[in-house]
């Protein structure tokens, strides 16, 4: 029997969708973000399906939004530890993570960062075409120390509306020392490592067909990073 991947009911069935951490009303005065006519999706690796798109959003886009996320007292301090029992399925259990998050749901807010350009890339780059991003919206903070142990991402089914997630999109906001998104390839080689550059977005497979990865500890600086994901038809 060839070996793969350990299968569990994660795999066999998508997730339901989860209710909104913050409500929409709740969070307001985001600064806005341009259309780019000329973004280019690049494939990082072929044995991973990896996208990135450099410029998806302006250094004073970025700058922008990380002043507005500082505003406040609205991060969360998030503190996840790592056992022995959570070691043997990064499926089945909650990675290490130590990092601060907002989280919200926003129709309007998803929809703007679509038609930021998303859009056209996920249709140059997808047969399926993308339909939307999912409204909720996250942003992470890492500081020096900070990380996020190995996990899969897993994939979100809208039974009413015949829709599932199929691609996590990361927009890195900042740059720092340390801080890869790291995957591995599933055969034992080096990991493909994607260090944070200021605009730039990561498009990468979730589900069954999501790759083992890690947010590697930030050793000086300060990580900034937005998460959503693709939605396509089913």
């Amino acid at each position: 029997m060839k070996k793969g991947r350990r299968k569990n009911k994660l795999d066999a069935e998508p997730q339901p969708m989860p209710k909104a951490v913050q409500p929409e009303e709740g969070i307001s005065g985001w600064p806005s973000m341009s259309r780019k006519e000329d973004l280019v999706a690049g494939i990082v690796s072929h044995s991973v399906k990896l996208h990135t798109c450099d410029g998806f959003l302006s250094a004073k886009e970025c700058d922008r939004l990380i002043e507005w996320l500082d505003k406040g007292e609205r991060w969360q301090l998030m503190n996840c530890p790592q056992t022995k029992e959570k070691l043997r399925s990064a499926r089945v259990w909650p990675a290490f993570r130590m990092c601060h998050r907002i989280q919200f749901d926003s129709v309007a807010f998803a929809d703007m960062l679509w038609h930021t350009g998303m859009d056209a890339v996920c249709q140059h780059l997808f047969r399926q075409r993308g339909v939307r991003l999912y409204e909720n919206i996250r942003f992470y903070k890492y500081t020096k120390g900070h990380a996020f142990g190995p996990h899969y991402d897993e994939a979100i089914r809208f039974p009413t509306t015949g829709e599932e997630t199929k691609w996590t999109l990361l927009v890195y906001l900042s740059e720092c020392v340390g801080g890869e998104t790291a995957f591995l390839d599933g055969k034992g080689k080096q990991p493909v490592a994607i260090a944070p550059r200021a605009g730039m977005a990561l498009l990468h497979a979730q589900g069954p067909r999501c790759l083992l990865h890690e947010g590697r500890e930030v050793r000086d600086g300060v990580k900034y990073v937005m998460r959503s994901d693709v939605v396509m038809k089913l």
